[in-house]
């Protein structure tokens, strides 16, 4: 059984992008938060590209593909899935990096670099499929 290079792809995004942005957000839970708002959204944002992943994994399923073309209005599911929720998700990452201005200094120092990652991550997941 091979895996999609798209899927594998999607890996290492997590790999390298993900897990070190949640490492920080967990290490910031450690430390006893201030901005409790900025972090609930922060970890919204890594749950959400989880959420957003298993989608992802289920659209190149084989046995999706098979169900897929059977049924042809799933198109706009699709496009919402794979363009339209990357979209917005950039958006709201590029919010949360701006309104990483409000902590203070020290929480700034944790929330900044995983909302930038979260903002690449997102940022690439746009571009994943050229």
């Amino acid at each position: 059984m091979t895996m999609d290079p798209a899927i594998q792809k999607l890996l290492l995004k997590v790999a390298y992008l993900w897990l070190p942005a949640a490492s920080l957000l967990v290490w910031m839970w450690l430390r006893k938060i201030k901005s409790v708002i900025i972090y609930l959204f922060s970890s919204a944002n890594l749950v959400c590209y989880l959420l957003w992943f298993g989608a992802m994994v289920v659209l190149h399923s084989e046995s999706f593909y098979r169900w897929w073309s059977e049924f042809k209005d799933l198109h706009l599911i699709s496009a919402f899935v794979v363009v339209l929720c990357p979209l917005v998700a950039v958006l709201a990452s590029f919010i949360l990096l701006v309104a990483c201005i409000v902590p203070k200094p020290r929480e700034q120092l944790i929330l900044f670099p995983a909302n930038l990652l979260m903002l690449i991550l997102w940022g690439s997941s746009i571009t994943w499929l050229n």
